[in-house]
């Protein structure tokens, strides 16, 4: 749901969109928190376990599953109303 602060009526022009930080957070979430999840567990089991190719690479996948999953939960919990459309510009009355 977008939040009507201007006050438009039914037929109104607007341009919807995200904020520029909105994409940089998203990105930063969606790829970033899986790919160092995905890193550290696989170092970490190798710093553990050693030669295993095996257990490294099961590892790795379990810790890039988790970064998504922390991902797509912080998403949800502090950055829902941020990911959202808003209203950028009125352009008022459509041409018919």
């Amino acid at each position: 749901m977008i939040r009507n602060e201007h006050k438009l009526k039914a037929g109104d022009s607007v341009v919807l969109g995200l904020p520029d930080r909105a994409f940089l957070k998203a990105s930063l979430l969606i790829y970033g928190l899986p790919l160092l999840g995905l890193m550290v567990s696989g170092l970490l089991a190798r710093w553990i376990i050693g030669e295993s190719e095996l257990f490294v690479m099961v590892f790795a996948l379990v810790g890039f599953v988790a970064g998504l999953q922390i991902s797509a939960k912080i998403a949800r919990n502090q950055y829902s109303n941020q990911f959202s459309p808003q209203i950028l510009e009125v352009r008022g009355e459509p041409t018919k």
